[in-house]
């Protein structure tokens, strides 16, 4: 099974889908409309920079994810 594909069939395969995981993309819990990127931390998971301003560290995700579409 791929990383990103869904089984609706298999119940696992869609809870982990609803889990946050480190390096995604998701919209901020404190700021409304506002994409963040997420970092692992000891303990869990935490806001680490704007989609809109990222890291170095999430920018080079992001140019990998834009090389990638346009294959």
């Amino acid at each position: 099974m791929e990383k990103n594909n869904i089984i609706m069939d298999d119940p696992l395969s869609v809870l982990k889908s609803l889990r946050w995981h480190a390096d995604m993309k998701v919209f901020s819990p404190d700021e409304f409309g506002v994409l963040i990127w997420l970092k692992q931390i000891p303990n869990g998971l935490t806001h680490c920079c704007y989609v809109s301003n990222p890291c170095k560290h999430h920018s080079k995700i992001q140019d990998n994810i834009n090389k990638a579409n346009k294959n």
